[in-house]
């Protein structure tokens, strides 16, 4: 990852898509459609987060861009803003077990890798990261 920001705008790809466990493990709403994966690409400023790149994606006119809606709750200052719905699909939560959507970062096309962060949290400062939230059973 890089280690200090860029002065100036950078280019972010902010995607998003929907791996379903089984049925059993995480029950989706009866009749729900899938919001569909596709990928947004936006310019944004050094050290924005993850959270700033969903909202300004969501302002993106266009046939495919009008799809992409979320939903978030902020947890306080420490652990900031988590994703409870995209699309709507919305986490689902049954106790022990259920489904998140899960914030997943590759820098310059390495492995896919979960973050330890919520959404505003991440910070964005180089070329290069794509975003992805796929939705997890736990």
């Amino acid at each position: 990852m890089c280690t200090s920001c860029l002065p100036s705008d950078i280019y972010v790809t902010v995607q998003y898509q929907v791996t379903f466990p089984s049925p059993a493990s995480c029950p989706i709403a009866k009749g729900a459609t899938p919001p569909p994966s596709y990928p947004v690409t936006i310019a944004v400023p050094s050290g924005s987060t993850v959270l700033d790149v969903m909202q300004q994606a969501v302002g993106i006119d266009g046939q495919t861009q009008s799809a992409f809606k979320f939903s978030a709750t902020n947890f306080g200052p420490q652990l900031g803003f988590f994703i409870d719905a995209i699309g709507g699909t919305s986490a689902i939560n049954n106790g022990s077990s259920g489904c998140y959507w899960e914030l997943l970062y590759s820098y310059l096309n390495n492995p896919l890798t979960s973050s330890n962060v919520g959404a505003s949290h991440f910070s964005i400062c180089c070329n290069g990261y794509s975003i992805v939230w796929q939705y997890t059973a736990y």
